[in-house]
């Protein structure tokens, strides 16, 4: 995952301490987005975070990337930080341009949505074929989920291949619980999946329940 070098809340440490948020700065190794990405935001709108890979198997480098509203920030502006942000996909064609080939509007929480903790957006990436978004929110006890899309060559779309979800419990740590399509889900493009809904509408009533692991890296 790439975060933009423009404005970043990476306040978790000091939200967990009472500390007041701060704005951290882009490490040193920060790759800046390509031209070709910026000339894809639109005004009033910037970088949240980006990922650079093959994403539909054309040899071609695409990038997957999250816009919100232009100066974000928990707290500081309500409607700004309830506002949708918008998961892109962007192919890469022969003349190195960027092409807009789907979106989900509202698969990203919201800045505000995480609960004490307001942040909930934790990673993008991507590798050849897929990308995947991670979410981390809550207070003392903490929630996540993840979202995992691979390109399907038949549909020529990306569709929901995995899905977790996980929570704090009280002797075991974070468990996770994971979902998988063609065995709890159907084939859900990348505009179909609701983070909201999910569960209760797009998941298979009939489909075994997940088993649920420890997640070490949330202990």
């Amino acid at each position: 995952m790439k975060r933009s070098a423009l404005p970043l809340l990476l306040a978790a440490a000091g939200l967990s301490t009472g500390v007041e948020p701060a704005q951290a700065e882009p490490p040193p190794e920060q790759e800046a987005p390509p031209a070709a990405l910026l000339a894809l935001i639109p005004a009033g709108q910037e970088l949240l975070a980006w990922a650079r890979a093959d994403l539909n198997l054309d040899g071609r480098p695409d990038i997957v990337f999250i816009l919100q509203p232009n100066g974000s920030h928990p707290y500081d502006d309500p409607d700004r930080g309830e506002q949708p942000r918008p998961l892109v996909v962007a192919l890469g064609g022969a003349d190195g341009r960027l092409r807009e080939a789907n979106r989900n509007p509202g698969l990203v929480r919201c800045q505000n949505c995480g609960g004490t903790w307001p942040e909930p957006f934790d990673s993008l990436s991507a590798r050849r074929g897929s990308f995947s978004l991670s979410h981390y929110g809550g207070s003392r006890w903490r929630w996540s989920d993840a979202w995992t899309f691979t390109w399907d060559p038949n549909r020529r779309d990306w569709l929901l291949s995995r899905h977790s979800e996980g929570a704090d419990t009280a002797d075991e740590g974070h468990l996770l619980r994971q979902r998988r399509r063609g065995v709890h889900f159907g084939s859900l493009r990348l505009h179909q999946v609701n983070g909201d809904t999910f569960l209760t509408e797009q998941v298979w009533r009939h489909a075994p329940a997940p088993r649920a692991r420890r997640d070490p890296q949330r202990d």
